[in-house]
């Protein structure tokens, strides 16, 4: 009989638990033996005899993790891995991977599935977990919503006046976008939506809302908010590119363009947040806008996610059972294949490196810091320049070094806000730097008496010249790749 095991989450203020006592009856007739770590239910509403009654066993940690497959929600940490025996499997929702934990999986034999990699497909919606929490997140949105705005959402007849319903704009209408438009709607609110993909257009429809740019298609995003969010009194932004990453589309000029005391939920704050203003797990006020960035809306609601996230693993465990009622990783499956992290110990041959979403918050974070470096070597050398200039400690010849090194820092940040798409083979950094040169020629030529000055001048456009004559040789080469034979 195999023994599953149920871990407490120990990160601060996770209220969830991976299995309730409702998941327990139908394991049990899988042919499981349950097992779960005391107090593992009570933040979420489940006491242990609760769990008890249905047919756990309720233990200590280390009676069990000496389970064959082990339950969290959060990932891992080194310090639980070190202390497991071989050959365990673990299955949890969040993930995140080092070298060092990489060696422990390896080293114990561990197989490792990640269930928010499960791909969005029919064949996968039963234990579709992602679906789960995104649209616990988005009815959660809401009710946040209504409690901080204190007023009445649907039109209203009194004795002392009528009230109109308010107006709700819902950005990035995916699972928890779908789930915050039906609830709007069934609270009374005029609701309005918007997302980038066309095919977004009739689900929203179909919930009997308004697409937000319907009659003004030529205007960008921000062009439409800018004209018309001042008509809006809850806005609930959920938006990711194709990188998992949130792209921030509400800045400070346009929180000064909100109603006063209206409200802005930031579904995405866990992704970077889409709200510049927005902080993890706090409400902040900017020009009598509040601003609320909980980092996870389905935690806000540990009974019923609890709930629903147990039945998911319920049917995930059914799926990877064989007919005896055993375990079976099929590594070819299409499923499987995507949420396998290591199997056995060995990483799965489909994970070669950390996936695109981290790899573009890497790049985010060294572009950044980046940039910070630079404007402060411009700032510094400025400021220099003018207390040199000012002191009369400037010869010719630095002074000229000081308008290269700063025509070539600003050179280099032009042409970093260059989307890479646009830039040539040629690489652009390079041909700003040979314009920058062949500038430099032409004052060195027009101020200077120096033969040498002249000789080196001459010099560097001769150097200049070969990159920028090499460079249209080589684009016409290119260029005529595309032509038609």
């Amino acid at each position: 009989m195999l023994k599953l095991g149920v871990i407490k989450e120990n990160l601060l203020n996770e209220k969830r638990v991976s299995l309730t006592p409702y998941n327990i009856y139908d394991l049990i007739n899988l042919g499981f033996k349950i097992y779960v770590e005391k107090n593992a239910g009570l933040l979420s509403g489940y006491s242990n005899d609760l769990y008890i009654e249905n047919g756990a066993i309720v233990s200590n940690y280390k009676n069990v993790i000496k389970s064959d497959i082990l339950l969290k929600i959060n990932t891992f940490s080194i310090d639980e891995l070190v202390i497991l025996e071989k050959n365990k499997i673990l299955i949890c929702l969040n993930f995140f991977s080092t070298n060092k934990f990489l060696k422990v999986l390896n080293k114990k034999k561990i197989t490792f599935l990640i269930l928010n990699k499960i791909p969005r497909i029919s064949k996968a919606q039963y234990f579709d977990v992602l679906s789960t929490i995104s649209h616990i997140s988005g009815y959660r949105a809401v009710i946040e919503a209504f409690y901080e705005y204190r007023g009445f959402w649907s039109n209203q007849i009194t004795a002392s006046g009528n009230l109109n319903a308010i107006k709700i704009l819902i950005i990035g209408v995916g699972v928890a976008g779908l789930s915050a438009i039906s609830l709007s709607k069934a609270l009374g609110a005029d609701v309005y939506a918007y997302d980038i993909k066309d095919e977004v257009k009739l689900q929203i429809k179909s919930l009997g809302v308004k697409f937000f740019c319907e009659k003004n298609k030529n205007y960008s995003l921000n062009q439409l908010l800018l004209r018309k969010i001042s008509l809006f009194d809850v806005l609930i932004i959920g938006a990711l590119d194709k990188y998992g990453i949130a792209p921030k589309i509400i800045n400070k000029d346009l929180l000064k363009l909100m109603k006063k005391n209206s409200i802005l939920v930031d579904l995405s704050i866990k992704n970077g947040g889409n709200c510049e203003l927005s902080i993890k797990n706090k409400i902040v006020i900017f020009n009598n806008v509040k601003i609320i960035g909980y980092e996870d809306y389905s935690n806000l609601m540990p009974y019923i996610t609890s709930k629903l996230y147990g039945n998911n693993l319920v049917n995930f465990l059914k799926f990877i059972l064989d007919t005896n009622n055993n375990v079976f990783i099929n590594l070819n499956d299409n499923i499987i294949k995507k949420i396998v992290f290591t199997y056995k110990g060995v990483l799965n041959k489909n994970i070669k490196k950390k996936n695109i979403k981290e790899k573009k918050i890497l790049k985010e974070k060294k572009k950044n810091f980046k940039l910070i470096i630079t404007n402060t070597i411009l700032v510094i050398i400025i400021i220099l320049f003018l207390i040199f200039k000012k002191y009369n400690f400037i010869v010719s010849y630095f002074r000229n070094f000081i308008v290269f090194v700063i025509s070539s820092i600003l050179g280099f940040r032009l042409l970093n806000k260059v989307d890479y798409c646009l830039h040539s083979p040629l690489i652009s950094i390079t041909n700003a730097i040979s314009g920058i040169i062949f500038l430099g020629f032409l004052f060195q030529i027009n101020n200077s008496v120096n033969y040498l000055v002249n000789l080196i001048s001459f010099f560097s456009l001769f150097l200049v010249n070969i990159n920028i004559f090499a460079g249209f040789n080589l684009t016409r080469r290119m260029l005529n790749m595309f032509y038609k034979k």
